[in-house]
């Protein structure tokens, strides 16, 4: 591809390209993460213009995959931030919990108890933690006073600090 084709590959596919990225990482990372998946692909692109063997499929095909997988890597990458920033807001010094997190499997068990909490829990929790918005912020955000999101946020801590140490919830 040359930079005239890829500047009306980004025109006419870039919105498209977006809801692909947006769809996989729906509830699980923000909209710029999605922004930045479609930067990714036409940076691939332009980095890359012999990969695009138009025999194979079409064009908009092609982009959406690289969309698609760019979003996969992306999620992955969320997921080990929001893990590592986990690991430093509910572990105690001197417990077992720093390199419980560590382990892959500990980690998709800590992902999976945040998608156990309640919906609204959950949605403070992922904003404050996969956001990196302020207490403040998400109490705006969803019309909660600042000391309930408070209040979740430490509860829930507190729930999945007990999971990973091999309590019940």
């Amino acid at each position: 591809m040359d930079p005239a084709e890829i500047e009306k590959a980004m025109d006419k596919y870039a919105r498209l390209l977006w809801h692909v990225a947006r769809g996989v990482l729906r509830g699980k990372a923000s909209d710029a993460d999605a922004d930045e998946c479609v930067a990714d692909v036409f940076i691939h692109c332009w980095e890359h213009p012999v990969d695009f063997d138009g025999t194979r499929g079409s064009l908009k095909n092609y982009l959406c995959l690289l969309a698609k997988s760019k979003a996969i890597d992306r999620l992955r990458r969320v997921q080990v931030r929001v893990a590592d920033e986990l690991r430093e807001d509910i572990a105690q010094p001197g417990g077992d919990m720093d390199e419980a997190l560590i382990r892959r499997d500990d980690v998709e068990a800590l992902l999976r108890a945040i998608e156990d909490l309640p919906p609204s829990d959950r949605e403070i929790f992922k904003r404050r933690y996969l956001h990196n918005e302020k207490p403040a912020e998400i109490s705006d955000a969803l019309g909660l006073p600042v000391r309930k999101v408070v209040n979740s946020l430490y509860r829930n801590k507190q729930r999945i600090q007990k999971l990973m140490a091999g309590g019940n919830m």
